[in-house]
């Protein structure tokens, strides 16, 4: 009944996109796949635009929001819907909607960074009150959620309150999803000088800064040697506009994922500063090395 039915991901972050794409390669499912991008990062209309070029076998639209790539779905002939979250006390009406006007669709969350992984969404008050209420205190805890996909099933599930019907893991890696489309994920995501300047550095050895949304100009310079290239990346949701006497900028378009895996290719040595990154769960390559400097 539903076989000519459609697949669509929402995505509002580069490495969703990566992960997206990784999943519907798994499930071979990517000819009959939208992925809806929403404005919510830097440069999404760029980014947007290189992937209608670089992937043509999928299909792909442009929206101004989340709300609005969400809002669109009831539109859909859709057979499941993937989206990175489904916590929230707004956001269970919006997904009883579309199991209500798409019926027989399925929804599946899919791991978007280390938050699917938290329990820690909710404290006090408010988790005891979600608790009462039956909200999901975990992402893929939710009533209407039918799937998870993860890379580490385990995980999920030791760290989850409640888990979906069928928890999937994903079988190929951030990285190696990265490695199998290298070329197209350079164009796709803007990151052909930053690497070139990595190329011609003349370093051994490479330091990068991963920048918060909330980062403050100058936070970085602390840990850059004059020994080494810098490298300052912020969040791709961070707002500032900066410039760094001390190190290149990369574009916040770039993944961390994409950006370590090719400084691990031309560096002997990675020393990576963060603060909480969820890049280090994807990053398997000996020689990056993660300091966590949250408290610092």
């Amino acid at each position: 009944m539903y076989s000519d039915r459609q697949i669509a991901f929402i995505v509002e972050r580069p490495l969703q996109i990566v992960n997206a794409i990784a999943i519907g390669r798994q499930n071979k499912s990517l000819s009959e796949s939208e992925i809806l991008v929403a404005d919510n990062f830097d440069s999404a209309i760029d980014v947007f635009n290189r992937l209608v070029v670089e992937f043509p076998e999928i299909r792909f639209s442009f929206h101004e929001s989340y709300g609005q790539a969400i809002g669109s779905i009831v539109d859909k002939d859709l057979k499941e819907l993937f989206v990175h979250w489904d916590v929230g006390f707004r956001t269970q009406p919006i997904l009883r909607r579309i199991k209500h006007k798409v019926p027989g669709i399925v929804i599946s969350v899919f791991e978007e960074g280390v938050g699917t992984y938290r329990q820690d969404i909710y404290s006090g008050i408010k988790k005891k009150l979600f608790w009462v209420l039956q909200l999901p205190l975990n992402i893929g805890g939710s009533r209407f959620t039918d799937k998870a996909y993860v890379y580490s099933k385990n995980d999920y599930i030791s760290n989850s309150y409640k888990v979906p019907a069928q928890v999937i893991e994903v079988e190929r890696t951030v990285e190696g999803t990265i490695s199998d489309s290298y070329l197209q994920w350079v164009s796709v995501f803007g990151a052909g000088n930053i690497i070139e300047e990595m190329e011609e550095s003349g370093f051994s050895d490479g330091v990068v800064y991963l920048g918060n949304w909330d980062y403050l100009d100058g936070e970085a310079d602390k840990y850059f040697s004059a020994r080494s290239l810098n490298i300052l990346k912020l969040h791709p949701y961070c707002k500032a506009r900066i410039s760094s006497a001390n190190a290149h900028i990369a574009p916040k378009s770039v993944p961390a994922e994409l950006l370590l895996h090719c400084a691990s290719r031309l560096f002997d040595r990675v020393i990576v500063y963060h603060k909480g990154s969820s890049v280090e769960r994807y990053i398997a390559s000996k020689n990056v090395e993660f300091v966590d400097v949250s408290g610092c």
